[in-house]
């Protein structure tokens, strides 16, 4: 009868092993972040999102949690349970709207909406 001690002997590399031993030893290059601040962008994950365009003197609805706080244009608005929120452009309003959306946890996400005229 042999006795031998538990743990003396190696196990047997497998093939997982050997490639990960193949592997450089530096990280990759981190992914490119998105750009927040693009007109229409719904931020993934977040279910924020605003249209990208809109006219001079109309309405527009986004999304945003509920909970959250938006503010664009001179307006604050609270978003309620349903998740959608409205703001009205201002009939003057030209080029480019920023809309902050506050959410719950006090992160902020900035989005844009292009002002378009007839």
């Amino acid at each position: 009868m042999t006795i031998g001690v538990a743990g003396s002997l190696s196990p047997p590399a497998t093939e997982v092993e050997d490639q990960a031993a193949s592997l450089p030893s530096r990280p990759e290059p981190a992914m490119e972040r998105p750009r927040y601040r693009q007109p229409g962008f719904t931020v993934p994950g977040s279910h924020v999102g605003v249209p990208g365009r809109a006219r001079a003197s109309s309405t527009v609805e986004g999304r945003a949690p509920a909970g959250s706080r938006v503010e664009a244009a001179g307006q604050v608005v609270d978003v309620g349970g349903d998740l959608r929120f409205r703001l009205r452009i201002p009939a003057d309003a030209r080029g480019v709207m920023p809309v902050r959306v506050i959410r719950p946890d006090r992160t902020v996400l900035v989005l844009r909406v292009e002002i378009v005229h007839d």
